[in-house]
């Protein structure tokens, strides 16, 4: 498979990690409670992990490259297991 398909594959989710991550701002009341949210950055990458292993499956006949696949399973995987463990241990998330 070609180096493009999996360019692409990684634009899609940057480009859902973008749109979900602004999706998490329409539940603020008023402009001044716009901010920066550590934990909506978090969330937003908890989210990507899984997605990333659901677009793999559907659409594994696209992306024939083992080596690549395991890096994005693999790498989906600790990006997955990472994240959880920052957003639970609220690890650089200060109170303000």
């Amino acid at each position: 498979m070609e180096q493009g398909d999996y360019r692409k594959f990684m634009g899609m989710l940057g480009v859902s990690y973008i749109v979900m991550f602004s999706v998490m701002y329409l539940n603020i009341d008023q402009i001044s409670h716009l901010y920066f949210g550590l934990t909506r950055f978090y969330m937003t990458a908890l989210m990507i992990a899984p997605m990333a292993l659901i677009m793999l499956g559907f659409m594994g006949m696209m992306y024939k490259n083992k080596r690549v696949n395991g890096l994005i399973i693999g790498g989906s995987i600790v990006l997955f297991f990472g994240v959880l463990t920052l957003l639970r241990t609220q690890t650089f998330i200060r109170d303000e």
